[in-house]
């Protein structure tokens, strides 16, 4: 009445012992026949760490001969595995679980220190840089320790972008975003660009991360709801590695409210607000039509 792996592990506590002998191979469920998977310990404590990955390995221990670190080495793929599956597992929400609100970001009810992420495209010209200083003491304010923003960029101002940022979070790296198509040309610096910045600060120290690429080659622009809609494959390249199933994101420049979409369609809750009522209404259509997709 007992599961295999529960056979198995007893077997394997009685072998060591001496208790009864050893075989070589065994029969599954299906009358296959499947040799034992061993590793080699030479010491007691390796034969504490061969155990224990043996354990954790189950029925994914290959049917051979490992070395201890090469097994080890497959623990730790099979827990980061079930780590990215647990945390992409999908979440029913309810309907209000997605907020597209009018109005300005510098407005919004939220409580303090609670968002695991702020991801954002706030607008790149020189009349929108007081914004970045806006929106630094925002996520001072509103992200929870170790929590992120990551914001798209234009390169023109990108040392003015820094200083305010950096006044008030900590600098955890840039990511390069390769253009799809040509090159945008930035006449006035005699440039023609290739790739646009999306920079990722702190609130405070990071806690551990998955390891992400910093290179990301753009697949072409989306503009269905917005002039300056940005991809949502990107949206949830981010979304994915920085939150979990159900976590908070603020965007609070809304734009063609891609991460709301991203968040619906990855189970997270998602505060996202424009100053723009078209763009605002443009925005709850695109939800409404997630939601038909869904359905």
């Amino acid at each position: 009445g007992l599961d295999h792996k529960t056979v198995g592990r007893f077997r394997g506590d009685l072998e060591g012992r001496g208790e009864i002998p050893q075989v070589e191979q065994r029969q599954g469920g299906d009358g296959k026949t499947y040799k034992f998977t061993k590793i080699v310990a030479n010491t007691k404590k390796e034969e504490e760490r061969a155990t224990n990955s043996l354990r954790v390995l189950g029925d994914d221990a290959p049917d051979k001969a490992l070395d201890l670190r090469k097994a080890e080495g497959l623990v730790r793929i099979k827990r980061a595995k079930e780590r990215r599956e647990a945390r992409n597992k999908p979440v029913l929400l309810p309907d209000d679980a997605i907020r597209i609100v009018h109005g300005d970001f510098r407005n919004l009810d939220i409580v303090d220190y609670s968002i695991p992420l702020i991801l954002t495209d706030p607008p790149y010209d020189r009349g929108a840089l007081p914004l970045w200083t806006d929106l630094a003491d925002f996520a001072a304010r509103k992200l929870r320790p170790g929590g992120l923003l990551v914001a798209y960029s234009g390169a023109i101002f990108l040392a003015d972008v820094y200083a305010a940022l950096s006044a008030k979070l900590q600098y955890h790296w840039q990511h390069i975003l390769l253009h799809a198509g040509g090159r945008q040309m930035v006449y006035d610096r005699h440039i023609g660009s290739r790739y646009k910045p999306i920079l990722v600060f702190s609130q405070g120290r990071v806690g551990k991360l998955p390891m992400l690429q910093d290179v990301i080659q753009g697949v072409g622009a989306e503009k269905d709801f917005h002039q300056w809609q940005q991809n949502i494959g990107e949206a949830i390249h981010f979304i994915e590695a920085y939150t979990k199933a159900g976590d908070l994101v603020v965007d609070p420049f809304g734009g063609g409210f891609t991460a709301a979409a991203a968040c619906f369609r990855l189970g997270r809750r998602c505060i996202s607000c424009d100053i723009d009522a078209e763009a605002v209404q443009m925005g709850l259509e695109r939800l409404a039509q997630e939601r038909e997709r869904r359905e």
